[in-house]
């Protein structure tokens, strides 16, 4: 039985915990430092990426520490990064692959998310895909396999930003109806037409004062270091509006 270690005991490894435990013996671990009683098959990273240099170094002193054998990342985090921890990893020996498979679905629901969605896996080197393939697979998993780590990281930090463009223009939408008293869910309505025929506007309520959750607007802060946009600068302003920092 293979043994798992999750590093990061938010949404995301509680939920993964609850998936990985049915099928192998698992572990977990947060800020706190804890013994942790066998040999590590599989780490998987799951605290959040807020400075990119800082994720990577606290990855890499999990490995020398825990010694894995492959280590999966689950956050959301900038390109290049998987890549660079392998190149560190396997230039200390320390581990067979890293894989990166981003987490998806909404974190509240994440337990029933992550057998719904398929799971994208992009592995370092990629001999190991099958391997990890049938990792996920044995635990009832829908995988898919990428050829490179690059395009699931950067399909993940836009597929979360996405989710704020099109929440930061419901936002301004219903401001201008606001101004002119006019009920925004009858534009709405008017809209929705549309996206049932054509599927090209989706139909998302504005959160009330900002976004309720950090993702969308901590991965937005991520984006801007590799791509600076007006875009992205709306969703930040929006999101420090409700709450998000």
């Amino acid at each position: 039985m293979k043994k798992v270690l999750i590093v990061g005991y938010g949404n995301i490894g509680n939920a993964l915990y609850k998936i990985l435990s049915d099928k192998y013996e698992v572990d977990w671990l947060d800020k706190e430092k804890k013994e942790i009683d066998f040999k590590v098959d599989v780490m998987h990273i799951c605290f959040p990426m807020v400075d990119a240099e800082e994720f990577i170094n606290t990855t890499i002193e999990y490995i020398g520490e825990y010694t894995p054998k492959h280590v999966v990342i689950e956050s959301t985090v900038l390109p290049d990064t998987t890549r660079a921890i392998f190149e560190f990893a396997i230039m200390e020996r320390a581990v067979e692959s890293v894989t990166y498979s981003p987490c998806r679905g909404q974190h509240d629901n994440l337990y029933f998310d992550f057998k719904r969605y398929d799971k994208y896996i992009a592995c370092l080197p990629p001999d190991f895909a099958e391997e990890i393939y049938k990792y996920y697979t044995e635990c009832g998993l829908k995988v898919r396999i990428a050829p490179r780590p690059e395009i699931l990281e950067i399909a993940k930090l836009l597929d979360v930003v996405s989710l704020g463009v099109y929440s930061a223009w419901a936002l301004h939408e219903k401001k201008i109806c606001d101004k002119h008293g006019v009920d925004f869910n009858w534009v709405r309505e008017f809209g929705r037409e549309t996206e049932e025929f054509y599927k090209k506007r989706p139909d998302i309520y504005p959160p009330k004062g900002g976004f309720s959750g950090k993702c969308v607007f901590e991965d937005t802060v991520l984006l801007k270091d590799i791509s600076d946009s007006g875009f992205l600068d709306l969703i930040e302003k929006i999101g420090k509006k409700g709450g998000g920092k």
